[in-house]
């Protein structure tokens, strides 16, 4: 998805939908997020997301803006989405949750590479919603297991789900039944076999 000129849209703004405020809007010269003036954005060149998906995250012609805060250390210029939450410049991949956006840990945007649903890697750690799963040995090899409302991964030895390693589970038994039932080396953890999947 790309970027759209903030001055090209009706009205020169984005509008929340479900309160009644402005998230950007171009005024008396300026550019605004949320009633805060940005006096370092340029309203010529401001730019949202074409699909209005990231309401955070802007950029005119020389910086990345999260909210009302200029993030100096973005490269403008290599800055994209990557998915849900997950951004790359040329230097370093990013994970955007809610109020920030933040570089990741291993700091390697060669091999960063999106899972699925809040995961992703690189080749130093593993990442659930930006942060480092800490028992994850061979983030390389982390993949995603099952979808839909159950995110689970694994790494060649270890599962993990919701951003913590299953003690007792077993990679290579770990399997996804018709029922929506999982099994795995230990039966002690099928309290999570009602996962709706």
């Amino acid at each position: 998805m790309g970027w759209i000129k903030l001055k090209e849209l009706p009205g020169q703004k984005i509008d929340s939908r479900e309160y009644s405020f402005n998230y950007w809007k171009i005024e008396e010269g300026y550019v605004w997020h949320q009633g805060r003036k940005l006096r370092k954005a340029d309203p010529d060149t401001f730019e949202v997301r074409e699909d209005y998906s990231q309401i955070f995250i802007a950029r005119d012609k020389n910086h990345i803006f999260h909210a009302w805060t200029l993030m100096n250390n973005i490269d403008r210029n290599t800055f994209k989405e990557v998915a849900n939450g997950y951004w790359i410049d040329c230097n370093i991949a990013y994970c955007e949750h809610e109020t920030s956006i933040k570089p990741l840990k291993g700091q390697d945007v060669d091999n960063f590479k999106f899972i699925g649903g809040p995961y992703a890697r690189d080749s130093v750690f593993a990442y659930y919603g930006g942060r480092s799963l800490r028992n994850c040995q061979a983030p390389l090899k982390l993949q995603l297991m099952i979808e839909n409302d159950c995110w689970f991964v694994g790494d060649g030895s270890s599962v993990y789900y919701d951003g913590a390693e299953i003690k007792g589970a077993n990679f290579p038994t770990w399997k996804k039944l018709k029922e929506g039932f999982l099994v795995i080396k230990n039966p002690s953890i099928l309290a999570l076999k009602n996962c709706q999947v």
